[in-house]
């Protein structure tokens, strides 16, 4: 619903959702689906989501979708005889590379992701760039508001 609101193609999504429903049935479904996409535009759709979803879109870049992580111990390794016990974490970052203008392009998978494993190191470091980026967005943000 959301991404029929974001691409402007409401109609579409209501037809697609609806298929081939016979007649008698398809004007109540049609009504009741209508009010909760107005429902959703309410709870949901902002100015600045238009704007987020805009610049994924239009970026040559993946977009960000999500970040899943947990914590491991590495206690042996058949390339390494003698390994001492060490805490990392492994993340995958997933991400959307295509925005297709269908609202149905959702159903296959749009969706990639990356692993990786970071040492307390490595995160303190990571944290220090995204504070400098954090930083430096609201700034950037603040002077488009001025």
């Amino acid at each position: 619903m959301l991404r029929g609101l974001l691409e402007g193609i409401v109609e579409e999504y209501v037809e697609y959702r609806l298929g081939d429903l016979d007649d008698p049935e398809r004007s109540g479904k049609a009504t009741a689906l209508h009010k909760r996409v107005k429902e959703v535009e309410h709870q949901l759709y902002d100015e600045r989501l238009r704007r987020r979803y805009a610049l994924k879109k239009t970026s040559k870049a993946p977009a960000f979708a999500a970040i899943e992580w947990d914590i491991k111990t590495k206690i042996a390794d058949g390339t390494m005889p003698e390994l001492e016990r060490f805490p990392y974490a492994t993340c995958r970052i997933s991400y959307q590379k295509d925005f297709d203008n269908t609202p149905w392009s959702v159903l296959g998978n749009p969706f990639e992701s990356t692993q990786i494993n970071l040492t307390i190191d490595e995160v303190r470091y990571v944290i220090r760039v995204l504070q400098t980026i954090q930083n430096r967005l609201e700034s950037a943000e603040q002077d488009g508001e001025s």
